[in-house]
């Protein structure tokens, strides 16, 4: 079984959650609430190094894009583009993107695309917080991504 630790900021609480990822699913070994205050400082005691955080962005940017037919390869940047002309004040922002559907319009192939785009100063401060003391931020959700997550497989 593989050792997880889930970091969730909340308004002023952070929530840890450990876990292990087994065959037969995901075991909650504890989960513990902190303050700000006091999650600085389980950082500057535990011995654990790598974790998994779960952030409410202040500065998100989330939209549906058509893009024109276009190898796979070269999708990440066509989106990276246009999220650039979208929104020019995001100068520096780091995103992900999900293929929704080909669609036909006006006898035009295209691609919908919806992308999640966060400010890369909100993610510096985030991983800074934990670098300080040594710690690893192995990856990063928006708040919003494991609520969807959980719905999509809610409705199978």
């Amino acid at each position: 079984m593989k050792k997880q630790i889930a970091v969730s900021f909340e308004n002023d609480l952070v929530r840890i959650v450990y876990a292990q990822i087994a065959r037969s699913g995901v075991v909650v070994e504890k989960a513990m609430t902190f303050s700000n205050d006091e999650f600085d400082r389980f950082l500057a005691t535990t011995k654990d190094d790598e974790f998994i955080v779960v952030q409410n962005f202040q500065s998100v940017y989330q939209d549906v894009i058509s893009l024109p037919p276009a190898k796979e390869r070269y999708l990440r940047q066509l989106v990276e583009l246009e999220i650039k002309k979208r929104i020019p004040e995001l100068e520096e922002f780091s995103f992900f993107h999900v293929d929704l559907r080909e669609v036909q319009r006006e006898g035009k192939r295209s691609k919908d695309v919806f992308f999640f785009a966060v400010d890369e100063s909100e993610i510096k401060e985030l991983v800074d917080r934990f670098a300080t003391h040594g710690k690893v931020v192995n990856h990063i959700y928006p708040n919003v991504l494991p609520l969807s997550r959980f719905l999509q497989v809610a409705d199978l």
